[in-house]
């Protein structure tokens, strides 16, 4: 059986059920366009209902109600709205306060992580995790971190192009900070979800000091988060 043979009878149905194809005919014929009741309107978008909807695509819809807004998209994106700073001499993580999405129960998930943060020493550098769902099981991680970071802040990559080291979502990675100098990465992981519920991304200084330096996660930084089954 050929893509040939399958589509055009399938096009000829649906051609029978749109209504759409009904009103080009008659203005065709120099008929005039006939008006159209609110039963009509729903007949129309029964009968072609792709049309009229965002099914199948993968940008971000919201639906407001009371001020609310709620993604119904496949894809989940949060964007950091303004620098935070977290001044600290402990190693105490803290919240972010934008990069968070809301999971389903039963779900697999794919997401990428862009970090661009700075510090004001070489000191504290920064470690990061997650809070899940109970139960969610899966593996971030980036290229080989370089952890010793006074000199080379950032990632360190190793290994075959493109390389990732992978741990847990459950646990920590840490990234080095330079002071003064923003550095931007990127990481990745994916998991399933046993139970609905808040991925929340958090992070501190992975260095105690005696000083209460400042680690800043910038504007810009950024989580998206696709499901995929």
């Amino acid at each position: 059986m050929t893509g040939s043979f399958v589509r055009q009878p399938l096009l000829k149905l649906l051609n029978r059920q749109n209504p759409l194809t009904r009103i080009e005919k008659l203005e065709r014929r120099g008929r005039p366009r006939p008006s159209a009741s609110v039963d009509q309107l729903e007949e129309l978008t029964s009968a072609a209902p792709n049309l009229f909807t965002s099914e199948y695509t993968f940008t971000n819809v919201y639906v407001e109600s009371d001020g609310t807004k709620t993604q119904i998209s496949p894809v989940l994106s949060a964007v950091k709205e303004a620098n935070q700073t977290h001044s600290s001499t402990g190693t105490n993580f803290v919240d972010d306060d934008d990069l968070f999405v809301t999971l389903e129960a039963n779900t697999f998930y794919a997401f990428d992580l862009y970090v661009y943060a700075t510090a004001n020493d070489d000191t504290p550098d920064i470690n990061m995790d997650w809070t899940m769902p109970a139960s969610t099981a899966g593996v971030w991680g980036a290229p080989g971190r370089d952890v010793d970071n006074a000199t080379n802040p950032g990632l360190s990559p190793v290994g075959a192009p493109g390389a990732v080291s992978t741990t847990s979502v459950s646990a920590a990675l840490s990234m080095g900070l330079k002071s003064g100098e923003s550095v931007l990465a990127k990481f990745s992981g994916s998991f399933w979800t046993t139970y609905a519920g808040t991925m929340q991304f958090r992070w501190a200084h992975l260095n105690s000091s005696g000083v209460a330096w400042d680690v800043t996660v910038r504007k810009g930084s950024a989580l998206i988060v696709t499901k995929v089954g």
